[in-house]
């Protein structure tokens, strides 16, 4: 009779642990890298939903009601605006400015500015500078924000009176 054990060598149980860590060692930077840029997306995806739900709102609800010191940046849209990094924003709909902060460190960095002007027909988007988190010079880079940032937008034009 054989009584032999069958089982893994101390050997090959060190060759699969350098594998594990080899492969640990390539996909921890991956990951971390994925992480950063569905951020940087997010906060993109966040400034041109807010510009838009800010023009609509503008459009179907006229100067009077977005001029109104009543009429919170919360009631015209769901994006998570902030009138500093890390506080919710009760500001008021016009005249005030509002923040897209990258929230990946403490406290917060300001990627971009959206000030209304103070009867509220234009919006101006101001890029913070570079240099201030990976996160935010990945948001000012992006084309789309760079387009942004160019120029002041119009809601809705002066013709919408109500």
């Amino acid at each position: 009779m054989n009584n032999m054990r069958r089982g893994f060598t101390m050997i090959e149980l060190i060759f699969v642990i350098v594998i594990i860590g080899i492969l640990a060692a390539v996909a921890i930077p991956k990951l971390a890298a994925t992480r950063d840029d569905a951020r940087v997306s997010n906060i993109i995806a966040n400034a041109r939903t807010g510009l838009g739900d800010m023009t609509a709102f503008y459009t179907s609800q006229g100067n009077a009601k977005w001029v109104n010191a009543a009429t919170k940046i919360t009631e015209v849209t769901d994006v998570p605006f902030e009138s500093a990094c890390g506080a919710d924003s009760n500001a008021s709909a016009a005249g005030s400015a509002f923040l897209l902060c990258d929230e990946s460190v403490t406290g917060g960095n300001p990627c971009l500015t959206f000030t209304t002007d103070a009867n509220g027909s234009t919006v101006t988007i101001t890029a913070a500078a570079t240099g201030k988190s990976p996160i935010c010079d990945g948001v000012i880079s992006d084309p789309a924000i760079t387009g942004m940032t160019a120029t002041s937008h119009s809601l809705g034009g002066v013709k919408v009176q109500r």
